[in-house]
């Protein structure tokens, strides 16, 4: 953890979260909801990946745009700096078949294959009989 506040904090284009509640009007968080933590990670040169513990797996590019994966949903949240903007995309997939998106925006799209790449790179490290397919992204992905 102060590896990643210290790397946070020493860089400017991370900025503070701000958020439209207080602690008194906050969403309750469910009791039974254990806390995540991130598993995994992996810095590359355009973006940090992050593979946190309910499987969630979360990309933070140098503009402090986001992308947030989670199959259990079916959806892709992509988090626009610039824009300012949040969108959800819905992730389509087949058991046995490469991931499949319906993306329309290039910007969006050129950022879920370096985010693919990085994913695959982790797959191959962390499994030593990696094939070189999809099989191990889907795994990754698989249960959030």
């Amino acid at each position: 953890m102060q590896h990643f506040k210290s790397y946070l904090d020493g860089n400017s284009k991370f900025k503070p979260l701000t958020f439209d509640f207080t602690k008194a009007s906050a969403p309750p968080r469910p009791a039974t909801a254990p806390l995540s933590y991130i598993k995994k990670w992996k810095k590359a040169s355009k973006a940090v990946l992050m593979r946190n513990s309910n499987k969630v797996i979360q990309v933070v590019f140098q503009d402090a745009s986001e992308l947030i994966l989670c199959s259990g949903s079916g959806q892709v949240t992509f988090v626009n700096a610039k824009a300012s903007s949040v969108r959800r995309v819905p992730l389509n997939s087949t058991p046995g078949s490469n991931l499949n998106l319906e993306i329309e925006e290039p910007s969006l799209f050129k950022r879920l294959q370096y985010a693919k790449e990085i994913l695959m790179q982790m797959v191959s490290s962390s499994n030593s009989t990696a094939t070189g397919n999809n099989s191990g992204l889907a795994a990754v992905l698989q249960g959030c």
